[in-house]
């Protein structure tokens, strides 16, 4: 969720009900504004840190994303955006798009 230009953040694994069938999450995600995405993992593998949705903090302000789907050509956009400087966070495919629309104006 987002509150006073703040990202608050609850990422579990497994089904949507057990990870966030919890009366005070309400508590945790303060806000008017929230992101909720499912994922059946088919590349980058189920790592807690491939959870979406993705979060980053640019000059212009925070922006979070989900996205399913594959970048067909991610190991590409990924070899180059290291070769440029990027640092990931993840192995999803999805990250990439945080990248990008980091460095575009």
């Amino acid at each position: 969720s987002v509150h006073d230009e703040l990202f608050y953040t609850e990422r579990h694994q497994g089904l949507v009900g057990e990870a966030f069938g919890n009366a005070e999450l309400s508590k945790r995600l303060p806000g008017t504004a929230a992101i909720g995405h499912t994922r059946y993992s088919t590349a980058g593998g189920s790592f807690l840190r491939n959870i979406q949705p993705m979060f980053a903090d640019l000059d212009q302000g925070g922006i979070a994303i989900a996205h399913n789907g594959n970048l067909t050509n991610f190991k590409y956009l990924h070899a180059q955006l290291v070769s440029e400087g990027a640092i990931f966070q993840s192995t999803s495919d999805s990250e990439a798009i945080l990248h990008l629309i980091a460095r575009s104006r």
